[in-house]
């Protein structure tokens, strides 16, 4: 199987997983990607606050 990833924009991240058997998994995927990336973006704001104050 083949999963790749595809950058729409600066706040999109698009996953393709082929096979619609495993379209459940791909939106699982989808899910915690955008997730992480919440989370990345939070660390790092506030971790440029930290440093900013």
């Amino acid at each position: 199987m083949v999963l790749w990833v595809e950058r729409i924009d600066s706040s999109h991240l698009e996953v393709h997983w082929p096979g619609s058997v495993l379209a459940f998994a791909h939106l699982l995927i989808v899910m915690g990607s955008t997730l992480g990336l919440i989370c990345n973006i939070d660390n790092d704001y506030n971790e440029i606050n930290g440093i900013g104050l």
